[in-house]
């Protein structure tokens, strides 16, 4: 009867040791578990992360794009008004020459006009 309580015992002992060990188990793979999904969590923020990251660099990349295009469309504007007051200058100073060349060749007429005149006056003197 000793050897039987003492193999009851013993079993007891076992099943106990059995069952801690489960319980060990248990809860190793519940932290495992654990985890797991805090990994899954911390990949999904990080993924999260760098869509907004490239999110905010595309906006960057298209906020300095229109930049570059106002600034090149304003420069452009600006050489177009700077061609076309160097055409009206250019313009202005050719009226300007043919207006002078006119004068000149009309004062270079009137003073032919004028030995002309003082040729014939000395002729019919004469």
């Amino acid at each position: 009867r000793v050897e039987a309580e003492s193999a009851a015992v013993a079993a007891k002992a076992e099943a106990a040791a059995i069952s801690k060990q489960r319980q060990r188990q248990d809860s190793m793979d519940d932290e495992a578990e654990a985890a797991k999904e805090a990994e899954e969590r911390a990949a999904k923020k990080a993924a999260a992360a760098a869509a907004e990251a490239e999110k905010a660099a595309e906006e960057q990349a298209e906020a300095a794009r229109l930049k570059a295009a106002r600034a090149a469309k304003k420069e452009a504007k600006e050489r177009r008004r700077i061609e076309e007051k160097e055409k009206r200058e250019e313009e202005a100073a050719a009226r300007a020459r043919a207006v002078r060349e006119a004068a000149h060749e009309e004062a270079v007429a009137k003073k032919e006009k004028q030995k002309e005149e003082k040729k014939e006056k000395a002729r019919l003197a004469a």
